[in-house]
């Protein structure tokens, strides 16, 4: 997933600075990936309120998300990161940690435009200020969708990476400059702790949205 995640903050950071290129009135936008560890220890976790098993073969969760500033450097945060870029399914936590899983999913899902933006002046008040100790919940849905590995009953764990940065035009290490006395800004991709769940020999069967 560390990887995936790589790749996908670099592909991304290409298309933003090729519109830049192309734009009469910028110039080019300057982006950084995979430092932020060296400054802050942000940790995602997630906790399972609600499990659907839907007609489509999908599976949907009520997660909330958790973020913790585990220490280091006071940490300033998009509260709206839950973009997510990817996920997988082991049957635990070790086969995880092998990168033997069960499913794989990467691309982009859940995108709407209330979460990547093309404004070219972040907003504040989007963000949230965590000193290190400190933690930030929301709750968000999360489709797993329908695969051809079809999941047997027992145990498993979802592991998933989500996208912390949503500005399209703007460059993370400007602003981080810019805000730098309220704390470090994180952007990078964030791969959450592995979510234990358990699907049912005989679950129930829902209409899904």
């Amino acid at each position: 997933m560390r990887y995936l995640s790589s790749l996908l903050f670099i592909y991304i950071a290409t298309i933003f600075v090729v519109q830049a290129q192309t734009a009469p009135d910028r110039g080019t936008i300057v982006m950084d990936a995979g430092g932020d560890k060296q400054h802050a220890d942000l940790e995602l976790t997630a906790g399972i309120i609600d499990q659907r098993h839907c007609i489509d073969g999908s599976l949907i969760f009520t997660l909330r998300y958790n973020f913790h500033n585990r220490k280091g450097e006071t940490i300033l945060l998009d509260k709206r990161s839950s973009l997510v870029s990817g996920y997988t399914i082991s049957r635990n936590a070790r086969l995880a940690a092998e990168g033997k899983h069960k499913i794989y999913v990467s691309g982009l899902l859940g995108i709407d435009g209330k979460l990547l933006t093309l404004d070219p002046n972040p907003d504040i008040s989007q963000f949230v200020t965590l000193k290190a100790g400190e933690s930030y919940s929301s709750d968000h849905e999360f489709r797993v969708l329908q695969s051809d590995e079809r999941l047997k009953p027992g145990s498993a764990v979802l592991q998933f990476t989500v996208l912390t940065w949503h500005y399209v035009k703007v460059s993370n290490i400007e602003w981080r400059e810019k805000w730098r006395d309220k704390g470090y800004l994180w952007t990078n991709f964030l791969e959450s702790q592995p979510v234990p769940f358990v699907i049912d020999k005989n679950p129930q069967i829902v209409q899904c949205r």
